[in-house]
């Protein structure tokens, strides 16, 4: 067998009564190299996007901006606790009460605070998104 392969490069290796030549093996090699290649992508392409994050995690009273959204976006604090809004993004956002409490235009990397001083549910929204993003302090 040794000898045919010398005499003749092309001719291959037989694999159970049929012949597979050097160019079948190359096909084959590329055409599965190809569909990992395919599969890698479409992983890639259907993992959801990774978040900005800042140096640490949201905590009991602090709310971030991250992407588009307010994470958590409903936070409970008791009464006398100052809550603070961190803009973890390069974009222009806002934090806007709903009742007129507070507004707050954050620049990116800044952060707005606001003590409560009463109980009740507070909503507010970022008004440079549209639609707007909603997020809500409950203070007991």
């Amino acid at each position: 067998m040794k000898k045919e392969l010398l005499d003749n490069p092309n001719k291959g290796t037989s694999c159970k009564g049929r012949t597979i030549s050097r160019r079948d093996y190359f096909i084959i090699t590329t055409v599965v190299l190809g569909l990992f290649i395919i599969l890698a992508v479409f992983l890639t392409a259907c993992t959801p996007p990774k978040k900005e994050k800042g140096p640490g995690v949201p905590g009991v009273n602090e709310v971030w901006l991250i992407g588009w959204v307010y994470e958590p976006e409903t936070i409970t604090v008791p009464v006398g606790t100052t809550v603070s809004w961190n803009n973890t993004t390069r974009d222009y956002h806002t934090v806007t009460s709903d009742d007129g409490l507070f507004d707050s235009r954050l620049g990116g990397g800044q952060s707005f605070n606001y003590t409560f001083t009463k109980p009740g549910i507070f909503t507010y929204q970022d008004i440079a998104t549209d639609p707007p993003t909603i997020g809500k302090v409950v203070v007991k």
